[in-house]
């Protein structure tokens, strides 16, 4: 009801995308989504080297092209799970260490994120806001596992093919936690030694915050940018920004 009185609504996609946002929400998980739509079950290629062999199989591999593109839309799914690293997940594991092909090196997240981006996440459905939930443990990010499976407890909203938010349960657990930053630490050492690009240090003092006491807790990053697009109408995200940066900036 508050959405429907903002003033923004005098100038929006139309009427029937405009009321996509109030119909009914839909839980789909990441299980059932690949099963779906990629056609396997992903409890079953907890390997990188599984993985690598269905990416082949569903023919994302089978070009210097689709390499490419394994590169590009899996940097793109890595810059919104925040920091590299897992707690419960430590990259140097047998079933999510890197493998090389023809030069180019995957690991299980990179391979994963290109079969999400190529063949699940085009066919969410479009017409009424959908949360995608259950996220593969060994995408990193500080997520509460689920005990005894191999997904975290995050789900991520969708409406109209756009990812509006993302939540998890915040992993709590010091070790867990520590774990994490010096896996994120050690892997932007490794960045600074091949970028000239300014890389930021880590906190890693972090996870002194948490102690035995430590509530449970959790949160969810909306964008609120894309909000206001899908409310507006508005295609390019600088439409709705007060200061947009351009190339000259």
């Amino acid at each position: 009801e508050f959405l429907q009185q903002l003033p923004v609504f005098s100038n929006t996609r139309g009427s029937a995308q405009q009321e996509d946002i109030f119909k009914p929400l839909e839980v789909i998980t990441m299980q059932e989504l690949i099963q779906t739509h990629a056609g396997f079950d992903l409890t079953q290629y907890q390997s990188t080297p599984k993985l690598y062999e269905k990416a082949k199989e569903l023919g994302l591999l089978s070009s210097s092209q689709a390499a490419s593109d394994l590169q590009t839309t899996a940097g793109t799914r890595k810059s919104q799970n925040s920091t590299p690293g897992s707690p419960g997940s430590p990259g140097s594991s047998s079933s999510s260490a890197p493998i090389t092909s023809s030069a180019v090196s995957y690991t299980w997240e990179e391979l994963f994120n290109l079969i999400f981006i190529s063949l699940a996440e085009p066919r969410i459905p479009s017409d009424r806001p959908v949360i995608i939930k259950d996220y593969p443990n060994k995408i990193r990010c500080l997520a509460k596992d689920r005990p005894g499976t191999p997904w975290s407890e995050r789900w991520e909203l969708y409406l109209h093919g756009t990812e509006l938010a993302n939540c998890y349960s915040e992993e709590t657990d010091p070790i867990k936690v520590g774990e994490y930053f010096e896996e994120a630490a050690a892997a932007l050492a490794a960045q600074r030694s091949f970028s000239n690009k300014a890389v930021p240090d880590i906190d890693l003092h972090y996870k002194d915050l948490y102690t035995d006491k430590h509530p449970p807790c959790s949160g969810t990053a909306l964008g609120i940018d894309r909000l206001l697009m899908e409310l507006t109408g508005i295609d390019d995200i600088g439409g709705v920004m007060l200061f947009p940066l351009t190339d000259r900036d």
